[in-house]
């Protein structure tokens, strides 16, 4: 009896240790994707793990800081572009469409009929899941609504959309866009809330483009 305890302590000490390692690792990864954005767009004086380490061991703090170290020494990362959404609190890096990474299973994918932001009166196509997953970066998209913006960082170029409308389609595989003729727009995908078979798209309108 004494045994059986001692092994489901043990169990129980191990599934506590499994599960910090994993959110630790989330947690630099979090921390190394924003100062590799923060790169991308040429904003590296900002970068600060102040308000990252609050609370934090001697060790971890080291740890993170090691990490800022080694990233900003990078000339450039495998981003394609950066895609920030302020109303729904999302910065992300978007991957190349050939790479292993853009993958909706791993991050907010572009997909392959999708225009790049420099083509003029293309369309910029972007999808994630919705739910509660880790990956589930546009379960916020059904707070978005009419002129909200989103921002685009690609080749020193900020790209900003605004929304002009929303629309609900069939999940069937492949997605028609019925976007405005003779200008850019972004195009954000995912799922309907609540449903299996519906899925929710934004459409913007490029409004405006700065340096950066």
């Amino acid at each position: 009896m004494l045994k059986k305890k001692y092994i489901i302590i043990f169990i129980i000490i191990s599934l506590i240790v499994s599960c910090s390692i994993i959110l630790v690792n989330y947690y630099y990864n979090d921390i190394e994707e924003e100062v590799l954005i923060e790169e991308y767009i040429g904003d590296t004086t900002s970068i600060s793990t102040d308000r990252k380490t609050t609370g934090l061991t001697s060790k971890l703090k080291n740890r993170i800081k090691k990490i800022v170290k080694s990233t900003t020494k990078t000339t450039s990362n495998n981003y394609l572009f950066i895609l920030d959404i302020p109303k729904i609190n999302i910065k992300k890096g978007i991957y190349n469409k050939n790479s292993s990474l853009n993958n909706v299973d791993k991050n907010i994918t572009i997909l392959p009929s999708s225009s790049m932001p420099d083509e003029k009166n293309g369309s910029v196509i972007l999808a994630s899941h919705n739910g509660n997953t880790r990956v589930s970066y546009f379960k916020n998209l059904e707070k978005l609504s009419k002129d909200d913006l989103v921002y685009i960082y690609y080749k020193g170029i900020k790209y900003t959309y605004k929304i002009y409308k929303s629309e609900i389609v069939d999940k069937v595989g492949k997605i028609n866009v019925n976007k405005k003729s003779n200008v850019s727009t972004i195009c954000l995908i995912s799922c309907k809330n609540g449903t299996n078979d519906k899925q929710i798209l934004y459409l913007g309108e490029l409004i405006n483009t700065t340096t950066y």
